[in-house]
């Protein structure tokens, strides 16, 4: 009874239209979700930037040569010359561009994770298109159970997401 039920609910076509839209809206959030993360991590180096040449511009003792090596360092050997530093203005901006700095190495691997995590999806999509018709031609329970799994699968993909998204804004 429950089959003859579910067969009626499912057209030939459901999961292909079902995995399609998946895979659209996937594309697209990893589309915001890359846009979100760029303009970030650029809007951070533009700070950055602005300041270095704050630094090396006025009279701080601090030339490009020596904003280089400061920049290769690590940053518990930054911490250390800001903390030799006595000069007030420049010891602020140079803890600000460090501070930036490590906003920007916390957002590079928010930004992969997700697009791992959304590509992921989108595979699992191209794989339901590919696979609709067989699984339509499955029983009609078991096509129920592979569309709500997938279902399932995409509402944890979509929190997760913006979970990230809001870390990144933030």
């Amino acid at each position: 009874m429950i089959d003859k039920l579910l067969t009626n609910l499912f057209y030939e076509y459901t999961s292909i239209y079902l995995f399609s839209a998946l895979l659209q809206a996937n594309a697209a959030i990893l589309a915001i979700v890359g846009v979100f993360g760029i303009f970030r991590i650029q809007s951070i180096q533009t700070k950055i930037d602005s300041m270095k040449n704050w630094v090396t511009s006025t009279k701080t003792g601090f030339d490009p040569d020596n904003m280089d090596d400061f920049d290769k360092k690590t940053p518990e050997e930054q911490k250390n010359q800001i903390s030799n530093i006595h000069e007030s203005p420049l010891n602020k901006i140079l803890t600000n561009i460090l501070k930036y700095n490590y906003e920007i190495s916390l957002i590079k691997p928010i930004i992969i994770s997700s697009s791992k995590l959304l590509g992921f999806g989108i595979i699992i999509d191209a794989i339901g298109i590919i696979c609709s018709k067989t699984i339509h031609n499955c029983s009609s329970i078991f096509e129920l159970l592979i569309l709500v799994l997938v279902l399932l699968f995409h509402i944890y993909l979509t929190l997760t997401t913006i979970k990230r998204i809001r870390i990144i804004i933030s």
